[in-house]
């Protein structure tokens, strides 16, 4: 379909019940005559619709053409949403009419309960770890860090301003996003769960660490070959390969 929404998420809004935000994007960057429709089983739902421009670091093609804004449907839930079976995002162009997505009302009302948040970052030296993201607390939310036997982590915690999240949740105010990087310097467990925890929201979040350790060594010994390669020529870089994967280490006189 010629100018075709694509959906990218869908979540709640942060603060008032019953209102349920699709994000999504338009090849033209404009609806142009592309009508999206809401129904929950089958009764059509009432919108409104934000447009804004991405920043440029967040610009991305999608076949083909250059998306340079972001649009944002705010639906607008009947009391008992929670009863109904699903509920269908179509668009309409130039007479023909596509069913874009289906979500069971079970899973929103799983997205109900999540608190918003991000793991943005992670970093893993020999000896320990750092975890960069965010979360969404205005009732003194909570943060912890578990390791794959479920044994609360002893992390150190700086707070970080993330201005730059409120593009995508403008409904908060600046002090509602906690940004964070938290420490750890004992050890590399071999799985990370973070939890967030705010009255009657939470969200995990599982990270491997010792696959994510496991390809950070990976990326670094292509780095020192590529080095190796432009000082000493290929031939020592091939042996310097080797070497690398064999685990053998070489010292030059």
């Amino acid at each position: 379909m010629e100018n075709a929404f694509y959906i990218a998420t869908c979540r709640f809004h942060v603060k008032e019940k019953d209102r349920l935000l699709i994000t999504g994007y338009f090849l033209d960057n404009r609806p142009d005559g592309n009508r999206i429709e809401i129904r929950l089983d089958g009764k059509e739902l009432f919108y409104t619709t934000d447009g804004i421009r991405l920043h440029p670091l967040k610009f991305r093609k999608i076949r083909k053409r250059l998306i340079t804004k972001q649009f944002f449907l705010w639906i607008h839930l009947p009391k008992d949403w929670r009863e109904a079976s699903r509920l269908e995002v179509l668009q309409s162009y130039r007479g023909k009419e596509e069913l874009m997505k289906t979500f069971a009302v079970s899973e929103l009302k799983n997205l109900e309960k999540w608190l918003a948040n991000s793991i943005d970052k992670v970093n893993t030296e020999e000896k320990g770890f750092s975890v960069e993201g965010w979360y969404y607390s205005r009732k003194n939310a909570s943060i912890r860090f578990l390791d794959e036997n479920q044994n609360e982590l002893e992390m150190k915690e700086e707070k970080i301003r993330r201005l730059d999240v409120l593009r995508e949740y403008p409904e908060c105010k600046k002090e509602e996003i906690a940004g964070f990087k938290a420490f750890y310097e004992e050890g590399i467990p071999r799985k990370l769960e973070v939890c967030f925890e705010e009255e009657e929201k939470n969200a995990e979040e599982i990270i491997n660490l010792k696959r994510k350790l496991r390809r950070q060594k990976m990326l670094d010994d292509f780095r020192k070959v590529r080095i190796y390669y432009r000082q000493f020529g290929i031939c020592a870089a091939f042996i310097r390969a080797g070497d690398k994967l064999s685990g053998k280490k070489r010292y030059r006189v």
